[in-house]
């Protein structure tokens, strides 16, 4: 269900916020739901890249009733005014899965940035009805022990049509139940190996994996913690690093940042053994110095001991995010994001957010920078260097300056400059709705795909409100000649969340709602796909496989291992293609060979939400990065308080 609200209010400063509440998973206890908010001044410009205290509660009974359940987050706006949270993940003393749905109604008070909003209702709220119900097996009513064998000869003839989650020795997992069966450590079980829960009683997200020549691994991400696993926090959430053996143990790790809001973007391998982080910061302070206001983009060389060599905050008195750090050949940094500054280190400003690059020297000196845009919003996606030039992939509203060709709202740009930052060449493409940049992959020559979204016919003649679908087109980066473009989609949403070249056609794999369209497969709720398109941008509808149940399943990475696609994500099905949910939402890997057709399908996890950041070829097994909510099941050393705080999982698990 989609919730769609406008309200406006004046206190300190004028908003219009667009709220989309997005129902959450279907669980045994709801583990949390999508909240979404464009945030606008009065004339309607979207707030681009803008902090947002954001304060929920959640009203039982009338919209003047006390809350029985308050949190807090601390969010900024996206290329678009976006501000995107999961309500039941934030800070809180409160207890989200404790809520009882079924005793409703709902209404649901948002206060941003000291500006409260109107009470809305929860027209539908989540999944009551399944939740008292939901982790069961149909016909199996009670636990199999091992001294029962009548129950065994059932579970035996069920065994090849259950996805057996982490089996160890006599105990098998169903649904969410534990089974003894005697000799079941005999039979082929999908097998979990090792596993390292990192982190405190805060949260932890991960934003970066990369291995290490000596087989060990950076984990790089975020966190709120100062206990566990974790210490020397700096402040609000500090950039952690924590580095792992190729057996999962963890060697070391190391909180980075000052008393203000540290976030990381990218970790890249040097040549010198040493490592780069890439990131955005608020501090001024701690590891941080030098910050010349508001967000600053900030670069460091740290050692495989986890110190600090040399780092650098770059930007203005104004906002400045990383897209992206590209290792130039003299073994300097391309240092390419958006800015919304004009001094400091930024030398122009163009207009509102400019995209924005700085040259560094191994030294982390700036030895130049560019800005590139036109009136209004322009903000980069990707850089991919393109043998001696790069080129640069963002979303533009303007229609000046360097960004000529808009076709109306926000379009997908490419341009293309030589290793000096000079602007060779620009394409804008788009419709009159907004397209915005998902991801680029370089094919042949000077050739790109550019992978995004489309807003275009939002409406429909009867007024029904149509989401999202692909965009995609394949470009001379050269030339700003479009070889062809494609929208892909149903009347309800779709995102390819990766994209890849596989055998000389470009592979797309993600997440759709839509039961209609080119997405006739659906299995129910959001189903994860596959689908191939040629090097000739035509695709068979017929052949896009659709993949998971009739819960909530979503595709959001993936990657070429050996000769298959591996796609992951979370799911809460239980049946279809998934066949032993947990509860919440599990971890979910699925194998497709290069023709689309579903290999294997793998879930794992506890009763909370769980769900994939990355998977890595371990050679006989697959190295599986993934978040955590649970404390049970599979999965045990769980940090904070199950269901409300995150912590990282690292496990390897069986092709």
């Amino acid at each position: 269900m989609i919730v769609n609200t406008k309200f406006k209010t004046k206190l300190r400063s004028i908003f219009f916020i667009f709220c989309i509440l997005s129902m959450p998973i279907k669980t045994t206890a709801i583990n949390g739901f999508k909240y979404q908010m464009v945030l606008r001044n009065a004339d309607g410009v979207a707030q681009t890249f803008a902090a947002a205290d954001i304060k929920i509660e959640i009203l039982q009974g009338s919209t003047t009733s006390q809350p029985i359940y308050t949190e807090t987050h601390k969010a900024t706006t996206s290329a678009i005014g976006l501000l995107d949270i999961v309500i039941g993940s934030g800070t809180t003393t409160n207890n989200f899965a404790a809520i009882e749905w079924k005793n409703g109604p709902f209404f649901i008070r948002t206060t941003v940035n000291n500006v409260i909003f109107p009470v809305t209702q929860l027209l539908n709220v989540p999944f009551a009805s399944y939740a008292d119900v939901a982790g069961q097996v149909s016909g199996l009513k009670t636990p199999v022990n091992a001294t029962d064998a009548t129950p065994k000869a059932y579970v035996d003839s069920m065994v090849n049509n259950l996805m057996l989650g982490s089996g160890q020795g006599d105990t098998l997992f169903l649904g969410g139940q534990k089974y003894i069966i005697p000799g079941l450590n005999s039979r082929n079980i999908q097998s979990i190996t090792g596993g390292l829960v990192l982190g405190g009683t805060g949260n932890e997200q991960i934003k970066a994996v990369v291995q290490l020549a000596d087989g060990s691994w950076i984990i790089g991400g975020e966190t709120t913690s100062n206990n566990g696993n974790v210490s020397g926090n700096h402040g609000q959430r500090d950039i952690w690093i924590a580095k792992i053996s190729a057996d999962l143990k963890l060697l070391s790790a190391k909180c980075f940042g000052g008393s203000d809001y540290d976030q990381l973007t990218v970790i890249k391998k040097l040549a010198n053994g040493n490592i780069l982080l890439g990131g955005t910061t608020e501090s001024n302070s701690g590891d941080i110095s030098g910050n010349h206001g508001n967000f600053d983009i900030w670069i460091a060389e740290i050692t495989p001991a986890l110190a600090i060599e040399r780092s650098v905050c770059l930007g203005g008195t104004n906002t400045e995010f990383l897209t992206d750090v590209v290792v130039t050949s003299d073994n300097g940094y391309l240092v390419a994001g958006t800015t919304l500054s004009g001094d400091g280190s930024v030398s122009v400003n163009k207009g509102s957010a400019d995209i924005w690059l700085a040259k560094l020297n191994s030294q982390l000196v700036m030895q130049w920078n560019k800005s590139y845009g036109g009136s209004r919003y322009d903000a980069l996606a990707a850089i991919v260097p393109m043998d001696n030039n790069f080129a640069l992939v963002g979303h533009s509203e303007s229609n000046d300056l360097d960004m000529a060709g808009n076709n109306g709202a926000l379009d997908i740009w490419v341009g293309l400059i030589n290793s000096t930052g000079t602007l060779l060449k620009t394409k804008m493409t788009g419709t009159i709705s907004n397209e915005m940049v998902k991801s680029v992959v370089k094919t042949d020559g000077n050739n790109l795909i550019v992978n995004g979204i489309t807003f275009a016919d939002n409406w429909d003649p009867a007024g029904s409100i149509k989401q999202k679908n692909i965009f995609v087109f394949k470009i001379d980066a050269s030339t700003g000649s479009v070889a062809w473009t494609n929208t892909i989609g149903g009347f309800d949403s779709e995102t390819a969340n990766y994209a890849a070249i596989v055998s000389g056609n470009l592979f797309l794999g993600g997440t759709s709602s839509s039961a209609d369209g080119d997405f006739s497969g659906n299995k129910g709720d959001s189903d994860g796909f596959g689908m191939t398109i040629t090097s000739t941008g035509t695709y068979a509808p017929s052949a896009i496989k659709q993949l998971g149940g009739t819960g909530i399943d979503e595709i959001t990475g993936g990657d070429m291992i050996g000769v298959n696609v591996v796609l992951w994500g979370s799911t809460t099905s239980n049946d279809g293609d998934l066949k032993a949910n947990y509860g919440g939402s599990d971890l979910w890997i699925c194998t497709l060979n290069t023709s689309g057709i579903l290999q294997k399908s793998l879930q794992f996890g506890g009763s909370q939400a769980d769900d994939v950041f990355a998977v890595k070829d371990a050679g006989d097994s697959y190295l599986v990065f993934a978040h955590t909510k649970s404390n049970d099941y599979g999965i045990s050393g769980f940090h904070g308080s199950a269901g409300n705080n995150t912590d990282m999982l690292v496990f390897k698990m069986a092709k």
